[in-house]
């Protein structure tokens, strides 16, 4: 049988980010969900799976009605919400640890029924990384998958071995640069304090080419060594784009810190791969950045302000989710390739008909 629980304001990550998405659309509620899980106290399924999600489906039509979000946290409480899915079209979310269950060998046929499940469902949330490619190696897109360590704590219990993969710690996290070292000192200045700060930060600057930013190079290592925090400040050359989206995946915001258009470009890689976004306010990332809703922008004259924002940011997993899904959702709707062409052409077929 299937335990329903249902939950109004409850501080699940996911419902942050219910409350971030639809606070943009109908201003401030509260958000009801749905969560299935298999009885543990029960004796479990005694018919196939088929016939069990047949049985129950209309069950949980009934008691999703009207919620905003359905957790699915196993194998026949997911099939099953995705059944009722079709009468209610309540989106479905599953927790799952792919990775895990890979490594403990289940057998070939419950790895194919999970694969299809997940990639049918609206959206996966998983513990770490590599569960995150495991999904997408399933054919889960990009862009439905995301990484929040809490996700261990319902999705262990559906692996044998649920320490194959822990779960990564804060300090396995990092904030990440993808514009080199920053010009300006005052952001260099913000980057070492949020180190300061918080001894459990690590800062990955990718992008840092030998040429050029020598000088800025040497200013930032020097400040870092001088505050102690050299060991947890890592500079990496210009990468390749599959490596660069690895870290970026890997990472838990992404740091926009120049003021010029390449921070809008930053913003947006980050926005695609479902990352918050911490950025010195320019005018190319204020009109890519929504503040307080995808990211958040701070002056690049003011280096308290970044270690803050930083620090916050960081430390707030709930922050990270809501504000990465919330960017997935503008990026995909404002910034897409058909949007953006139909764009063009529309300003084109405007001037013609000016000029005309």
């Amino acid at each position: 049988m299937l335990a329903t629980h249902d939950c109004v304001g409850s501080p699940r990550p996911l419902l942050a980010v219910l409350r971030a998405r639809l606070a943009q659309l109908h201003g401030p509620r509260e958000v009801s969900t749905l969560t299935l899980t298999h009885d543990a106290m029960g004796q479990g399924p005694t018919h196939s799976l088929r016939q069990d999600v047949a049985a129950l489906a209309p069950l949980v039509a009934e008691r999703s009605a009207g919620c905003d979000l359905v957790h699915a946290l196993d194998l026949p409480s997911a099939a099953t919400a995705l059944a009722a899915r079709r009468s209610t079209g309540v989106p479905v979310v599953v927790h799952d640890q792919p990775a895990a269950r890979e490594s403990a060998s289940h057998a070939r046929g419950s790895r194919a029924a999970w694969s299809a499940v997940l990639r049918a469902a609206d959206g996966v949330v998983v513990p770490t990384t590599q569960d995150a490619r495991a999904a997408r190696a399933a054919g889960v897109p990009s862009g439905c998958v995301t990484v929040c360590a809490s996700a261990a704590l319902v999705a262990g219990a559906q692996c044998d071995d649920p320490a194959a993969d822990p779960a990564p710690s804060s300090a396995d996290a990092y904030l990440l640069g993808l514009s080199g070292v920053p010009e300006l000192a005052s952001v260099r200045a913000g980057l070492v304090a949020a180190l300061d700060a918080d001894r459990s930060l690590r800062i990955v600057l990718a992008g840092c080419a030998d040429d050029g930013d020598q000088d800025r190079r040497r200013d930032l290592v020097g400040r870092a060594e001088s505050r102690g925090v050299a060991d947890r400040m890592d500079l990496r050359d210009v990468l390749p784009s599959v490596e660069m989206l690895d870290l970026v995946d890997g990472s838990a915001a992404v740091v926009a810190t120049r003021s010029d258009p390449s921070s809008a470009l930053s913003a947006l890689v980050a926005m695609h791969r479902a990352r918050p976004v911490v950025g010195v306010r320019s005018v190319s990332a204020e009109d890519v950045l929504v503040e307080g809703v995808t990211g958040r922008l701070v002056d690049a004259q003011d280096p308290a302000s970044l270690a803050r924002a930083l620090v916050h940011t960081a430390s707030d997993p709930f922050r990270r989710l809501s504000w990465g899904l919330a960017g997935l959702d503008r990026v995909s709707s404002r910034y897409d390739r058909e949007v953006v062409m139909a764009s063009i052409l529309q300003a084109h077929e405007r001037a013609v008909e000016h000029a005309a």
